[in-house]
Protein backbone atom coordinates (compact mmCIF):
# COMPACT_ATOMS: atom_id res chain seq x y z
CA UNK A 1 0.00 0.00 0.00
CA UNK A 2 2.83 2.41 0.91
CA UNK A 3 4.70 1.61 -2.31
CA UNK A 4 1.53 2.07 -4.36
CA UNK A 5 0.93 5.48 -2.77
CA UNK A 6 4.51 6.53 -3.47
CA UNK A 7 4.17 5.45 -7.11
CA UNK A 8 1.03 7.59 -7.45
CA UNK A 9 2.90 10.58 -6.01
CA UNK A 10 5.83 10.06 -8.39
CA UNK A 11 3.41 9.80 -11.34
CA UNK A 12 1.88 13.10 -10.24
CA UNK A 13 5.32 14.73 -10.07
CA UNK A 14 6.08 13.33 -13.51
CA UNK A 15 2.97 15.02 -14.88
CA UNK A 16 4.22 18.35 -13.54
CA UNK A 17 7.51 17.80 -15.36
CA UNK A 18 5.58 16.98 -18.54
CA UNK A 19 3.56 20.18 -18.14
CA UNK A 20 6.72 22.28 -17.77
CA UNK A 21 8.34 20.53 -20.69
CA UNK A 22 5.38 21.15 -22.99
CA UNK A 23 4.57 24.64 -21.76
CA UNK A 24 8.07 26.09 -21.34
CA UNK A 25 11.14 24.01 -22.11
CA UNK A 26 10.13 22.66 -25.53
CA UNK A 27 8.86 26.04 -26.70
CA UNK A 28 10.79 27.29 -29.75
CA UNK A 29 11.75 30.42 -27.79
CA UNK A 30 13.44 28.44 -25.04
CA UNK A 31 17.18 27.86 -25.65
CA UNK A 32 17.85 24.20 -26.44
CA UNK A 33 21.07 24.10 -24.37
CA UNK A 34 18.98 24.57 -21.24
CA UNK A 35 16.24 22.02 -21.90
CA UNK A 36 16.22 19.35 -19.17
CA UNK A 37 16.24 15.64 -19.96
CA UNK A 38 12.67 15.05 -18.78
CA UNK A 39 12.46 11.28 -19.47
CA UNK A 40 15.60 10.75 -17.36
CA UNK A 41 14.29 12.98 -14.57
CA UNK A 42 10.93 11.20 -14.44
CA UNK A 43 12.66 7.84 -14.04
CA UNK A 44 14.88 9.11 -11.21
CA UNK A 45 12.31 10.64 -8.84
CA UNK A 46 11.76 9.33 -5.35
CA UNK A 47 10.07 10.45 -2.13
CA UNK A 48 11.99 10.16 1.15
CA UNK A 49 11.27 10.85 4.80
CA UNK A 50 14.79 12.12 5.52
CA UNK A 51 16.57 14.42 3.06
CA UNK A 52 19.68 14.44 5.23
CA UNK A 53 19.83 10.68 4.75
CA UNK A 54 19.68 11.16 0.99
CA UNK A 55 22.49 13.71 1.22
CA UNK A 56 24.63 11.34 3.29
CA UNK A 57 24.31 8.73 0.57
CA UNK A 58 26.50 10.95 -1.61
CA UNK A 59 29.34 11.09 0.94
CA UNK A 60 32.76 11.07 -0.67
CA UNK A 61 35.17 8.14 -0.41
CA UNK A 62 38.78 9.21 -0.04
CA UNK A 63 41.76 7.48 -1.61
CA UNK A 64 43.13 5.32 1.25
CA UNK A 65 46.76 5.97 0.25
CA UNK A 66 46.80 9.74 0.62
CA UNK A 67 48.80 11.24 3.49
CA UNK A 68 46.93 11.60 6.76
CA UNK A 69 47.49 15.37 6.82
CA UNK A 70 45.94 15.68 3.35
CA UNK A 71 43.00 13.49 4.33
CA UNK A 72 42.27 15.72 7.34
CA UNK A 73 42.26 18.78 5.08
CA UNK A 74 39.88 16.99 2.71
CA UNK A 75 37.55 16.03 5.52
CA UNK A 76 37.54 19.64 6.74
CA UNK A 77 36.85 20.85 3.20
CA UNK A 78 33.96 18.41 2.92
CA UNK A 79 32.49 19.65 6.20
CA UNK A 80 32.83 23.23 4.94
CA UNK A 81 31.13 22.23 1.69
CA UNK A 82 28.21 20.66 3.57
CA UNK A 83 27.97 23.68 5.86
CA UNK A 84 27.86 25.94 2.81
CA UNK A 85 24.64 24.22 1.81
CA UNK A 86 23.11 26.52 4.40
CA UNK A 87 19.46 25.94 5.13
CA UNK A 88 17.71 22.62 5.45
CA UNK A 89 16.67 21.22 2.09
CA UNK A 90 13.33 19.75 1.06
CA UNK A 91 14.71 18.27 -2.16
CA UNK A 92 18.11 16.92 -3.21
CA UNK A 93 19.78 15.96 -6.47
CA UNK A 94 22.47 13.29 -6.30
CA UNK A 95 25.08 14.53 -8.76
CA UNK A 96 26.53 11.06 -9.26
CA UNK A 97 23.38 8.98 -9.84
CA UNK A 98 21.01 11.73 -10.97
CA UNK A 99 18.38 10.63 -8.43
CA UNK A 100 16.09 13.45 -7.25
CA UNK A 101 14.80 12.98 -3.72
CA UNK A 102 11.82 14.99 -2.49
CA UNK A 103 10.98 15.08 1.17
CA UNK A 104 7.47 14.33 2.34
CA UNK A 105 7.40 17.92 3.59
CA UNK A 106 7.79 19.20 0.02
CA UNK A 107 4.58 17.42 -0.96
CA UNK A 108 2.61 19.53 1.52
CA UNK A 109 3.16 22.67 -0.53
CA UNK A 110 0.93 23.80 -3.37
CA UNK A 111 1.40 22.86 -7.03
CA UNK A 112 3.21 26.10 -7.88
CA UNK A 113 5.78 25.33 -5.18
CA UNK A 114 6.27 21.87 -6.69
CA UNK A 115 6.73 23.51 -10.10
CA UNK A 116 9.56 25.56 -8.64
CA UNK A 117 11.11 22.65 -6.74
CA UNK A 118 11.10 20.35 -9.77
CA UNK A 119 12.43 23.08 -12.08
CA UNK A 120 15.24 23.73 -9.60
CA UNK A 121 16.26 20.08 -9.39
CA UNK A 122 15.95 19.66 -13.16
CA UNK A 123 18.38 22.56 -13.62
CA UNK A 124 20.73 21.09 -11.01
CA UNK A 125 20.83 17.92 -13.09
CA UNK A 126 21.59 19.91 -16.25
CA UNK A 127 24.42 21.88 -14.65
CA UNK A 128 25.86 19.58 -11.99
CA UNK A 129 25.32 15.97 -13.04
CA UNK A 130 28.78 14.46 -12.74
CA UNK A 131 30.90 14.52 -15.89
CA UNK A 132 34.24 12.74 -16.05
CA UNK A 133 37.30 14.46 -17.51
CA UNK A 134 40.03 11.95 -18.38
CA UNK A 135 43.79 12.61 -18.52
CA UNK A 136 43.80 12.82 -22.32
CA UNK A 137 41.35 15.74 -21.97
CA UNK A 138 43.35 17.67 -19.34
CA UNK A 139 44.56 21.11 -20.30
CA UNK A 140 48.27 21.80 -19.77
CA UNK A 141 47.52 23.81 -16.65
CA UNK A 142 45.32 21.01 -15.28
CA UNK A 143 48.03 18.44 -15.98
CA UNK A 144 50.64 20.49 -14.10
CA UNK A 145 48.22 21.06 -11.23
CA UNK A 146 47.43 17.34 -10.98
CA UNK A 147 51.14 16.43 -11.02
CA UNK A 148 51.79 18.82 -8.14
CA UNK A 149 48.80 17.54 -6.15
CA UNK A 150 49.99 13.95 -6.52
CA UNK A 151 53.45 14.92 -5.25
CA UNK A 152 51.95 16.65 -2.23
CA UNK A 153 49.26 14.07 -1.42
CA UNK A 154 51.20 10.78 -1.64
CA UNK A 155 54.40 9.28 -0.40
CA UNK A 156 56.59 8.41 -3.36
CA UNK A 157 56.10 4.61 -3.12
CA UNK A 158 52.30 4.93 -3.18
CA UNK A 159 52.02 7.80 -5.65
CA UNK A 160 49.78 7.17 -8.69
CA UNK A 161 50.53 8.65 -12.09
CA UNK A 162 48.48 11.31 -13.86
CA UNK A 163 47.15 8.52 -16.11
CA UNK A 164 45.59 6.87 -13.03
CA UNK A 165 43.46 9.92 -12.26
CA UNK A 166 40.18 11.39 -13.43
CA UNK A 167 38.47 14.71 -12.68
CA UNK A 168 34.83 14.46 -11.62
CA UNK A 169 33.22 17.75 -12.62
CA UNK A 170 29.98 18.78 -10.90
CA UNK A 171 29.21 22.27 -12.14
CA UNK A 172 31.92 24.54 -10.77
CA UNK A 173 33.20 21.79 -8.47
CA UNK A 174 36.15 19.70 -9.70
CA UNK A 175 37.20 16.64 -7.72
CA UNK A 176 40.46 14.90 -8.53
CA UNK A 177 40.09 11.14 -8.07
CA UNK A 178 42.15 8.01 -8.59
CA UNK A 179 40.07 5.62 -10.65
CA UNK A 180 38.62 2.90 -8.48
CA UNK A 181 40.15 4.30 -5.29
CA UNK A 182 38.54 7.59 -4.25
CA UNK A 183 38.95 11.35 -3.94
CA UNK A 184 42.42 12.88 -3.79
CA UNK A 185 41.68 16.62 -3.77
CA UNK A 186 39.40 19.45 -4.80
CA UNK A 187 41.09 21.29 -7.66
CA UNK A 188 39.58 24.67 -6.80
CA UNK A 189 38.66 24.53 -3.11
CA UNK A 190 36.40 27.34 -1.94
CA UNK A 191 33.47 27.49 0.49
CA UNK A 192 31.62 29.50 -2.17
CA UNK A 193 31.60 26.70 -4.75
CA UNK A 194 28.30 25.18 -3.53
CA UNK A 195 26.72 28.64 -3.61
CA UNK A 196 27.98 29.35 -7.14
CA UNK A 197 26.60 25.95 -8.15
CA UNK A 198 23.17 27.07 -6.92
CA UNK A 199 22.98 30.22 -9.08
CA UNK A 200 22.03 28.38 -12.27
CA UNK A 201 19.28 26.24 -10.66
CA UNK A 202 17.81 29.25 -8.87
CA UNK A 203 17.84 31.39 -12.02
CA UNK A 204 16.41 28.58 -14.14
CA UNK A 205 13.71 27.97 -11.55
CA UNK A 206 12.65 31.63 -11.69
CA UNK A 207 12.65 31.72 -15.49
CA UNK A 208 10.51 28.58 -15.62
CA UNK A 209 8.10 29.83 -12.96
CA UNK A 210 7.58 33.17 -14.74
CA UNK A 211 7.00 31.41 -18.06
CA UNK A 212 4.13 29.41 -16.56
CA UNK A 213 2.48 32.80 -15.92
CA UNK A 214 3.54 34.92 -18.90
CA UNK A 215 4.25 34.17 -22.53
CA UNK A 216 7.81 34.77 -23.78
CA UNK A 217 7.16 38.25 -25.18
CA UNK A 218 5.51 39.39 -21.94
CA UNK A 219 8.26 37.91 -19.82
CA UNK A 220 11.05 39.47 -21.91
CA UNK A 221 9.37 42.89 -21.83
CA UNK A 222 8.72 42.87 -18.09
CA UNK A 223 12.26 41.63 -17.40
CA UNK A 224 13.80 44.44 -19.47
CA UNK A 225 11.69 47.06 -17.71
CA UNK A 226 12.31 45.67 -14.24
CA UNK A 227 8.60 45.14 -13.68
CA UNK A 228 8.45 41.45 -12.90
CA UNK A 229 6.58 40.86 -9.63
CA UNK A 230 7.79 38.70 -6.76
CA UNK A 231 6.74 35.10 -7.13
CA UNK A 232 5.00 32.97 -4.54
CA UNK A 233 7.21 30.56 -2.56
CA UNK A 234 10.26 32.79 -2.94
CA UNK A 235 12.84 31.02 -0.77
CA UNK A 236 15.76 33.25 -1.84
CA UNK A 237 14.31 36.79 -1.84
CA UNK A 238 17.56 38.78 -2.02
CA UNK A 239 18.83 36.66 -4.91
CA UNK A 240 15.46 37.03 -6.67
CA UNK A 241 15.59 40.81 -6.33
CA UNK A 242 19.18 41.00 -7.58
CA UNK A 243 18.50 38.65 -10.49
CA UNK A 244 15.58 40.79 -11.64
CA UNK A 245 17.94 43.77 -11.54
CA UNK A 246 20.54 41.91 -13.63
CA UNK A 247 17.85 40.98 -16.18
CA UNK A 248 17.33 44.67 -16.93
CA UNK A 249 20.85 44.78 -18.38
CA UNK A 250 21.52 41.23 -19.54
CA UNK A 251 19.11 38.84 -21.25
CA UNK A 252 17.99 35.99 -19.02
CA UNK A 253 19.39 33.54 -21.59
CA UNK A 254 22.82 35.14 -21.20
CA UNK A 255 22.70 34.70 -17.42
CA UNK A 256 21.86 31.01 -17.83
CA UNK A 257 24.61 30.66 -20.45
CA UNK A 258 27.11 32.22 -18.05
CA UNK A 259 26.58 29.78 -15.20
CA UNK A 260 25.94 26.55 -17.09
CA UNK A 261 29.51 25.57 -18.17
CA UNK A 262 30.89 25.61 -14.62
CA UNK A 263 34.02 27.62 -15.53
CA UNK A 264 34.50 30.86 -13.63
CA UNK A 265 36.39 32.79 -16.35
CA UNK A 266 33.82 31.80 -18.96
CA UNK A 267 31.15 32.93 -16.53
CA UNK A 268 32.79 36.37 -16.21
CA UNK A 269 33.18 36.69 -19.97
CA UNK A 270 29.42 36.56 -20.51
CA UNK A 271 29.06 39.81 -18.55
CA UNK A 272 31.74 41.79 -20.41
CA UNK A 273 29.24 43.54 -22.66
CA UNK A 274 25.59 44.24 -22.05
CA UNK A 275 23.56 43.05 -25.06
CA UNK A 276 21.25 46.03 -24.54
CA UNK A 277 24.15 48.51 -24.58
CA UNK A 278 23.01 49.92 -21.25
CA UNK A 279 25.35 51.18 -18.58
CA UNK A 280 24.43 49.59 -15.28
CA UNK A 281 24.55 51.73 -12.13
CA UNK A 282 26.91 49.08 -10.73
CA UNK A 283 29.38 49.53 -13.64
CA UNK A 284 29.40 45.80 -14.34
CA UNK A 285 30.79 46.55 -17.80
CA UNK A 286 34.11 47.57 -16.22
CA UNK A 287 34.42 44.49 -14.02
CA UNK A 288 32.21 41.53 -14.94
CA UNK A 289 33.20 39.77 -11.72
CA UNK A 290 31.04 42.32 -9.92
CA UNK A 291 27.90 41.12 -11.72
CA UNK A 292 28.69 37.54 -10.74
CA UNK A 293 29.40 38.57 -7.16
CA UNK A 294 26.10 40.53 -7.08
CA UNK A 295 24.24 37.24 -7.58
CA UNK A 296 26.50 34.89 -5.62
CA UNK A 297 26.72 37.10 -2.53
CA UNK A 298 22.93 37.57 -2.49
CA UNK A 299 22.38 33.83 -2.61
CA UNK A 300 24.95 33.29 0.16
CA UNK A 301 23.04 35.73 2.36
CA UNK A 302 19.76 33.97 1.57
CA UNK A 303 21.40 30.70 2.58
CA UNK A 304 22.25 32.23 5.93
CA UNK A 305 26.01 32.29 5.42
CA UNK A 306 28.30 34.89 6.95
CA UNK A 307 30.29 36.29 4.02
CA UNK A 308 32.89 37.73 6.40
CA UNK A 309 33.85 34.22 7.49
CA UNK A 310 34.13 32.69 4.00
Amino acid sequence: MVEEKENLIIESLGRILDFLNNRVWQNDNFPSAHRPDVPFLKSHLRVVSDIRGAMRETSLVFDPDIKLSIRKKLELSLRDYSASMGRAKIAWHDNTSGVISLSQEALLYGEFALVRILAHEAATHTACFERKIYPSQYSESQKKQVEQILKDAFDKKKRPTVADTVIAKEGFRHLLMRRGRGVIAELYPSPLIPIINEVYPNAFEMVTAYLTIYNFDEFNSLARMGRLPFLDYESSPLFARNLRTVWQFFDWQRVLDAFLPGQIQECYDHFLVSPRRLISPFRWEEDPAMAVDYLVSALAVDEGLDLNNL
